[in-house]
C-alpha cells in the first residue's frame, strides 16, 4: 500500500464520523455544566422549523480532521417542504459526542461557524389561487331510455350498429315474404269464393231446370196417360152402344162422375144409368164393329178371288180361236 493513501484514509474517517454524528439530539442534563464551562453550545432557534441534514463540505471536513475537530453536517434548505411542529423549548447540541476541552472550544466554534453558515429561513409558500371547478354537464341517469330509435343507433358503435341493421334487414325480408304469402292466399280465397258462388248459382240453375224438366216430364206423362185412357174409352164406347156423336160427351161425363177405376176399367153400368140419352135405344140395329182381320177382297161380293179383266191380247186370241 502506498504511504500517500494513509492521510486520505485518515481524513475520510472523520467524514464518516461526521456523517454518523450529524443527528441532532436534545441536551442531556449531565453535559450542561461542561457546556457552560466552555462557553455553551450555539443557541438554536426553536421557532425555526427543523432542517433536513446534508453532507458537509469535503475541504472543510479535511481541515477539521487534520486539526482534530468534528464538524456538524450543514442542513439543506427545503423551502417548499411543509414545516413540522417545533420541538419543545430546549437547548440542542450539534452532536452527541463528549464535550471538548476548554482550550479547543473557541476554535471548534469558529470552524463550525465557517463550515455551516446560517441559512435563510424558508419563505412561506405562496397561497395558491382558488381553483375553480369546471362546470359538469348533467349526465343521463343510468339505465335511462334513449329519446328515439335513431338516438339509440347513434350511441352504438359501427360493429353493433351493423349487427342491428343486419337483423332488421332479415326481419323486413321475412315480413315482406309473409305479406306476399298472405296476399296470394287472399287472392286464392277470393277466386275460390267466386268459383263457389258461380258453382252455387249454376247448381241452383241446374236444380231449377231439372225441376222444370221433371215437371214437364210428369205433365207429359200425365197427358200421355190421359190420351191413352181417352183412346181406350173411345174404343170401348162403340162396343157399349154409345152414340157416335156422343162419345166425347160420354168421356167427359165419365171423367166428371169419377167412373174410371184402377187399371183403366170403366163403370159402364153406372154411366148408362146416369146418362141414358148418350146410348142407343134398345132394339135398334147397332152397327157391326169392324173385324180386326178383314179380307183383302172385301167389297167384291164373294169370298173368292176377284175377277180379272181380259187384256187386248186375250181378246184378239179369243177372236182368232186361240186359247191359251
Amino acid at each position: 500500500m502506498n504511504m500517500t493513501d494513509e492521510p486520505m484514509r485518515d481524513a475520510a474517517a472523520p467524514v464518516a464520523d461526521v456523517a454518523a454524528d450529524a443527528t441532532v439530539s436534545p441536551l442531556e442534563p449531565t453535559l450542561e455544566p461542561e457546556l457552560e464551562a466552555v462557553g455553551g453550545a450555539p443557541a438554536v432557534d426553536v421557532e425555526a422549523p427543523p432542517q433536513r441534514s446534508g453532507v458537509v463540505d469535503v475541504e472543510q471536513a479535511l481541515r477539521a480532521a487534520r486539526g482534530g475537530q468534528r464538524l456538524a453536517a450543514a442542513p439543506m434548505p427545503s423551502p417548499l417542504a411543509s414545516a413540522p411542529e417545533p420541538p419543545p423549548a430546549s437547548r440542542l447540541v450539534a452532536s452527541s459526542a463528549p464535550a471538548p476541552e476548554p482550550e479547543a472550544g473557541a476554535a471548534r466554534e469558529r470552524a463550525a461557524a465557517t463550515a455551516s453558515p446560517s441559512l435563510p429561513e424558508a419563505e412561506p409558500a405562496p397561497e395558491s389561487a382558488p381553483v375553480r371547478e369546471p362546470a359538469l354537464e348533467p349526465t343521463p341517469a343510468v339505465g335511462a331510455a334513449p329519446a328515439s330509435y335513431e338516438a339509440l343507433l347513434d350511441e352504438l358503435d359501427a360493429p353493433r350498429r351493423a349487427l342491428v341493421e343486419q337483423h332488421l334487414t332479415g326481419l323486413k325480408a321475412a315480413l315482406q315474404a309473409e305479406r306476399v304469402t298472405v296476399r296470394r292466399l287472399e287472392q286464392q280465397a277470393r277466386t275460390a269464393s267466386t268459383q263457389a258462388e258461380s258453382q252455387a248459382t249454376a247448381a241452383a240453375a241446374l236444380a231449377e231446370e231439372k225441376s222444370l224438366l221433371e215437371a214437364a216430364a210428369a205433365e207429359r206423362e200425365a197427358l200421355a196417360h190421359l190420351a191413352q185412357r181417352r183412346a181406350d174409352f173411345y174404343e170401348a164406347a162403340v162396343e157399349q152402344g154409345v152414340r157416335r156423336k156422343s162419345v166425347r160427351l160420354a168421356y167427359l161425363a165419365a171423367t166428371d162422375a169419377g167412373l174410371f177405376q184402377d187399371g183403366g176399367a170403366i163403370a159402364w153400368d153406372h154411366l148408362r144409368t146416369q146418362f141414358a140419352d148418350l146410348f142407343e135405344a134398345p132394339g135398334r140395329n147397332t152397327p157391326t164393329p169392324p173385324s180386326r182381320s178383314a179380307s183383302a177382297a172385301a167389297g167384291a161380293g164373294t169370298r173368292g178371288d176377284a175377277p180379272v179383266a181380259p187384256t187386248l191380247n186375250q181378246i184378239i186370241r179369243n177372236a182368232a180361236g186361240r186359247r191359251r
